[in-house]
Order: C-alpha cells, then sequence, then structure tokens
C-alpha cells in the first residue's frame, strides 16, 4: 500500500522565528510559552528539534513513501530550514509555505517569489495563531485579498486549521470564490468542529463544504487529541467511518501530524487506525486514503 503522509512539521527554534507567545524550547519535547510548560514532542526529543533525519527512519521503518511538511505559526517560520529539507529530499518531502498574511500585499509578493522559486509551495493557515497580533481578523478579510489572488494564480493549496464558526464560513466562501486553490481542512474541522461547545452542526457542515466542492479536501491528523482515549481510539475510528460514508474516500487524506502526535500513539498505530482499525472500510477506499489522493493531489501523480 502507497502511504503518504500529509501532514509532518519539521522545526528546528534555531534557524527560524518562533512562533506562538515566543515558543522556546527547555529540551526532552517540551518548551516554554506564556510562562506555562507546555510538550509538543515526545522525550526522545531532547534538544526539541524536528530533524528530517529522524522523520525518515520513522518513515522507512513504517513504510511511509513521502510527507508533506506543514508549516504552522505555533511552532514558528522555518521556510528556509524546510527549503533546505526539501531540496535534500525531493523525491521524499514537499514543503508547504508559511508568510505573515497580516502583511497583506507585501504577504503576497513574498509568496509569488516563493512560488516563482518553486522549491516551497501551498500556504498553511492555522487561524487563532496566524492572527495571534491582529484578534478578530478573519480569512476573508480585506487585507487577505491578495494573498488568495495569488495563490488562485499560481494554483496553490490552502492548508487550514479552523478554530471557530467563522472560519468554516470562510472556507465555504473562499473555496467557491477561488476555484483554482485546493483547500485542505485539517484535522476534520479542528478545534472548530471538535473543540469543547461545537455542536454536531458543524461537522454536519464540513461534510457538507467538502461533498459539495471539487476542490476541497479533509485531512485525518490528531483526531484522538480531542479525545481521551487511548488506541486504538474507538471514537476517532467511528467518527473517521462516518466522514468516509458521508463524503467518499476521495476526499480524505491520512495524516498523522508528527510528530505531536508520538505522545499519544506510535506512528504505526496511527497508520494501523485506518488501515487495520476502520474495518467499515473497504481496502480500495483505504489505499485512496492512505496515499493515492495525496499522490495525485499533492505530488501530481
Amino acid at each position: 500500500m502507497k502511504i503518504v503522509d500529509t501532514h509532518i512539521h519539521l522545526y528546528d527554534f534555531e534557524q527560524g522565528l518562533s512562533g506562538a507567545s515566543h515558543m522556546r524550547p527547555i529540551g526532552y519535547g517540551k518548551v516554554r510559552q506564556s510562562g506555562m510548560t507546555s510538550r509538543i514532542a515526545p522525550p526522545s526529543f531532547v534538544d526539541c528539534v524536528s530533524s528530517p533525519d529522524i522523520l525518515l527512519e520513522y518513515m522507512d521503518w513504517c513504510g511511509v513513501e513521502k510527507g508533506i511538511l506543514m508549516s504552522n505559526p505555533y511552532y514558528g517560520y522555518f521556510n528556509e530550514y524546510v527549503k533546505e529539507v526539501v531540496q535534500k529530499y525531493p523525491k521524499r518531502l514537499k514543503g508547504v509555505a508559511l508568510v505573515d498574511v497580516i502583511k497583506g500585499r507585501d504577504a503576497a509578493d513574498e509568496l509569488e517569489k516563493i512560488y516563482e522559486e518553486g522549491v516551497l509551495f501551498g500556504m498553511a493557515f492555522e487561524t487563532a495563531n496566524t492572527f495571534m497580533m491582529k484578534p478578530g481578523a478573519r480569512l476573508s478579510d480585506a487585507f487577505m485579498e491578495p494573498v488568495w489572488q495569488c495563490m488562485n494564480a499560481y494554483k496553490q493549496p490552502a492548508f487550514i486549521h479552523m478554530f471557530t464558526e467563522s472560519d468554516i464560513k470562510d472556507a465555504e466562501s473562499l473555496s467557491k470564490k477561488y476555484p483554482e486553490i485546493t483547500f485542505v481542512l485539517c484535522h476534520l474541522g479542528a478545534d472548530a468542529v471538535w473543540g469543547a461547545g461545537a455542536g454536531a452542526d458543524r461537522v454536519t457542515k464540513i461534510y457538507e463544504i467538502a461533498a459539495g466542492r471539487e476542490n476541497v479536501f479533509v485531512d485525518l491528523s490528531s483526531i484522538p487529541d480531542y479525545l481521551d482515549e487511548d488506541y486504538p481510539f474507538p471514537t476517532a475510528v467511528r467518527r473517521i467511518q462516518d466522514t468516509w460514508k458521508v463524503i467518499g474516500a476521495e476526499k480524505m487524506l491520512w495524516a498523522s501530524d508528527y510528530p505531536g502526535m508520538l505522545t499519544q500513539a506510535t506512528y504505526s498505530q496511527l497508520i494501523n487506525m485506518i488501515v487495520k482499525e476502520c474495518r467499515e472500510i473497504p481496502m480500495r477506499d483505504k489505499e485512496l486514503i492512505m496515499g493515492l489522493n495525496a499522490d495525485h493531489l499533492l505530488f501530481g501523480q
């Protein structure tokens, strides 16, 4: 089975700009931010560096052929670091770009240079941290239009981690307005769908958007992170199978959210959550979810 991981985080805090609340590594997978200590990786990540060498060992060990390096303002801005990795391993890894979209036109100009260079692709949005310095801002605000226009012109994908109901509404309107952009809704709707206080109507809306737009897909990373259960993650499995029944395998992308999810499961277990535990999904559809969709959509194969 071809396996492509569509949501991987690499970072080295000495080679980029700090992200959310000036995150500072303190070792063994832990960081300090806003006066609090939190864990972003297992203790084996002694220096709090998510390196390509360790990643590729995991990928080889578990039979993962390719991966998408997902930038994230929560960790920080590591475009140069990700570029070096992609240039070193072009057949295995692709890197998603990250710019400060609050800059509006300047951000669009920066993205255009990135796309012309041809190393990184797409753009990552994690709305709570993307707009950390501009509270109340939305993906659909006027200052964002140059960014969307640039991505649409270059036919670049948008990977969106949503936090609010407004994010869902924006994903619906933007995916209609910009048909040349492929929208990947990370974590099957993330906090906007699975966070505290989110009603069942929100996941229904995600299904409606994904099923109704040719350019909208969902990734399946980190769903167990919103639940208080251990592997084999029966509730997460049920949610994934429910999604498959409604929107179909063609709209679903497997992803791990490496290395953060290694604090809750092994890399192999994150694969087997789909391959072995989603017993209602036939093998031909699992092959689409686990790699064939991503290989076509994101690697052009």
